[in-house]
């Protein structure tokens, strides 16, 4: 019964992401949208089949190899939104200096727990 439900599940995965897909390349767009920095603003070209065919695959590296794969599967994920990110016009970067030291446990914590992963 187990493997019959797991399989069942696997089977229905990819038509379940391909439902969710366009909502999450325009959340994709959105995030982008909203980041500037001085006088750069940023565009994300991302569709939803492009984003589909890299959840489904990465989903099928991460369970035929039992996860071992996930840093390719950040790094691959990283390159696809890297590769559709375009930025427009211009920060003045010489302003940008290192924030001043904070209370040092926040950025461990935020290590620790995985929040640093795309």
């Amino acid at each position: 019964f187990m493997l019959t439900l797991y399989g069942l599940m696997l089977l229905a995965a990819p038509f379940a992401l391909l439902i969710w897909s366009p909502y999450q390349a325009a959340i994709l767009r959105s995030v982008a949208a909203g980041v500037s920095l001085d006088g750069a603003s940023f565009r994300l070209k991302v569709k939803a089949i492009p984003l589909w065919w890299l959840t489904v695959t990465n989903l099928l590296v991460l369970l035929v190899t039992l996860g071992f794969l996930m840093p390719w599967v950040q790094a691959r994920t990283s390159r696809f939104i890297v590769e559709r990110l375009e930025s427009t016009g211009e920060a003045e970067l010489a302003a940008a200096h290192q924030a001043t030291r904070g209370p040092g446990s926040g950025e461990g914590l935020a290590d620790a727990f995985g929040f640093s992963a795309i």
